[in-house]
């Protein structure tokens, strides 16, 4: 069993959705001052763009929500991770613009250590989900586990959206 926040695109997995978790765009302050902060979507393209990298990781393809409708960028940037800590900390050291969950950032934004981003283009939220293998029987204890991580991720991503 795992937790994700991505629903897996493998089929012999069963996830089940804890919460849509809110993602936002942001950066250091000093980068912003540096090389300015975006207006509109298009002008990710010329800003350094913090990208999440893995098998199967869609991150460099940011999908913002604007007034007339989704708008897809195929952002870059000089670097990238397969570690979402490291994207924060390079974020932090004003290396550039990251796309981050709420929730992982919550800290720095009220620090104002990152500030957000095209607020007015929200990015697509997230889903977290608790995934495991697909079996006809599920063990109780894996479906108990399940349900309790549920119920205490759905309340703990809740406080922190709030906050």
């Amino acid at each position: 069993m795992a937790i994700r926040l991505s629903v897996p695109t493998d089929s012999s997995l069963i996830a089940r959705k804890i919460a849509d978790c809110p993602r936002l765009l942001c950066a250091a302050p000093d980068y912003l001052a540096t090389h300015g902060a975006p207006e509109h979507p298009e002008e990710l393209l010329r800003h350094q763009c913090l990208l999440l990298r893995f098998p199967g990781s869609q991150q460099f393809r940011w999908t913002l929500r604007g007034p007339d409708g989704p708008v897809a960028l195929a952002v870059r940037g000089h670097i990238d991770a397969d570690d979402g800590d490291v994207l924060t900390e390079w974020a932090l050291l004003g290396q550039g613009v990251v796309l981050k969950p709420h929730f992982e950032i919550a800290d720095h934004l009220r620090e104002r250590r990152l500030v957000p981003v095209l607020p007015d283009f929200p990015p697509e939220p997230a889903t977290l989900a608790v995934v495991y293998p697909h079996r006809q029987l599920v063990p109780a204890k894996v479906k108990a586990f399940a349900d309790f991580m549920i119920e205490h991720i759905v309340r703990m991503v809740s406080i922190q959206v709030t906050m």
